[in-house]
């Protein structure tokens, strides 16, 4: 008995130390493009259209909550964190359901501190907009973020900057020093094992946009339900049945399994994908 044990701690403690390996010999090499995917112009053209475009169901929702970020500061992020070269249409207005979220779970919970844990940091788009919140609130927070992709190493981002060579997350988002520095913590991990070795505490507020695989989206939703209080929330991205079954099928089985309310929002008016601001009863 006492073998099997070991042998079980033994593989767990090489697949924990295999996994970071992954970590740095797989995403501290140019892990989202070996080189320059397109020319800065490239950019500007996409940036130039997908700004222009209005989404009337987000903004009214904005209205309806009284919260709505600058748009002006919000479409500038994205042009350097949100709009790259790939297949499907580019669409970034999750930061703005995330804004008005977080701002209107502050204003309810009358909360002096918010502890926020993000999965999924990517390029640090989705944590400047809650940092934004916080900050627009005027109240004190912390966001945890985690994803493999390096912090502090250069790598091409397949966006506009790329034109400038390859460049680390904290030198992309240096404009924003003042938010990351005031609220932001990046951490570089596979969620499965950075979770694992850290203790947020009571987090108040997650944002769920990491692995989208059932048995991920749901361990990270346990690993948060476990923290919070009467009222605080999740929210997931890509609650899509054409795209992200996983998803979907992770999030139903969660807010029934641990007593949440679900609320969904529609991304666009023309595509299956919604937002789900789930409410711990």
């Amino acid at each position: 008995m006492i073998k099997n044990i070991l042998a079980k701690f033994v593989t767990y403690f090489h697949y924990e130390k295999v996994l970071d390996s992954l970590i740095y010999d797989k995403w501290q090499n140019n892990p989202l493009a070996k080189g320059i995917l397109a020319p800065a112009s490239y950019y500007q053209k996409i940036y130039n259209g997908v700004s222009r475009k209005t989404y009337p169901l987000i903004k009214s929702f904005e209205k309806s909550e009284g919260y709505a970020i600058d748009v002006e500061w919000f479409n500038n992020l994205a042009f350097h964190t949100q709009v790259v070269k790939k297949e499907v249409e580019i669409n970034y207005q999750h930061g703005r359901v995330l804004y008005t979220l977080l701002r209107e779970y502050i204003k309810k919970s009358k909360s002096k501190f918010v502890n926020i844990l993000e999965t999924g940091t990517a390029r640090g788009f989705s944590s400047l907009c809650m940092a934004k919140a916080l900050d627009d609130a005027k109240v004190f927070g912390r966001i945890l973020t985690i994803d493999v992709l390096p912090h502090n190493s250069p790598i091409y981002w397949n966006c506009v900057d790329d034109a400038k060579g390859v460049r680390t997350r904290k030198k992309l988002l240096e404009k924003y020093n003042e938010l990351t520095d005031k609220y932001i913590t990046f951490l570089q991990a596979y969620s499965e094992i950075g979770l694992k070795r850290i203790e947020t505490g009571r987090i108040y507020f997650a944002y769920l946009d990491g692995q989208h695989t059932f048995d991920a989206v749901l361990a990270e939703a346990e690993y948060v339900a476990d923290r919070q209080k009467k009222g605080d929330v999740i929210v997931f991205d890509d609650y899509d049945r054409e795209f992200f079954s996983g998803v979907v099928a992770a999030v139903d089985t969660f807010a029934k399994k641990r007593n949440y309310t679900r609320k969904l929002y529609r991304g666009e008016i023309d595509t299956s994908r919604f937002y789900v601001e789930a409410i711990k009863r």
